[in-house]
């Protein structure tokens, strides 16, 4: 008898031990510590790039979309950048039942990607490092939680110093362009 309460003792702390080792994580916990996510998505949708592939960022913003505190600044890169909007997705009320939630998520997703569709430029040229800087501006203003910028369009910028409308971008020698930049202080300082 004593041997056999001596075994379950045993098995007991072994138990334990492995539950503190390897750790107990409850839904609350995860939740809490799951970080917002702020994201600054420049759009160049002006007369080169008159369509946006929101597409390739999809996963990005349904994690936006489904991360509490999360945040969305959208910003045009025409000739003059402006922020066409600022976005912080409601969080989604945990009572629901799973298929709600996806619903829902689903819902403000294409919500989002209605707005960024219906962006439209003011200016028929493009300057994409100011556009950078003022979504680096934004994410720097940003608190906590993770940074993500985004750049949908095609990264040919039309303004001085670097007008690329007339360049063969094949033939383009980026080194020396890029030390042209760097002599005009025109590199974002993100």
């Amino acid at each position: 008898m004593r041997k056999k309460t001596k075994m379950i003792f045993i098995m007991i702390c072994m138990c334990l031990s492995m539950g503190l080792f390897t750790g107990c994580v409850s839904k609350e916990e995860t939740e809490l510590t799951k970080q917002p996510i702020h994201t600054a998505l420049i759009l160049q949708s002006v007369t080169n790039v008159p369509v946006v592939n929101i597409e390739a960022s999809g996963e990005l913003l349904k994690e936006v979309c489904s991360t509490p505190g999360s945040s969305i600044s959208i910003i045009i890169a025409d000739g003059l950048p402006w922020e066409y909007a600022n976005i912080k997705p409601e969080d989604i009320d945990d009572s629901f039942d799973p298929v709600m939630q996806e619903q829902i998520l689903n819902q403000r997703l294409q919500e989002l990607v209605q707005i960024v569709k219906s962006a439209t430029a003011k200016n028929p040229e493009s300057d994409l490092r100011r556009a950078i800087e003022m979504g680096a501006r934004y994410l720097q203003s940003c608190d906590n939680g993770r940074k993500e910028m985004v750049i949908l369009g095609s990264g040919i910028n039309t303004v001085a110093p670097l007008s690329m409308q007339d360049m063969i971008l094949s033939n383009m020698d980026v080194n020396a362009t890029i030390q042209k930049l760097e002599d005009e202080a025109y590199i974002a300082n993100l």
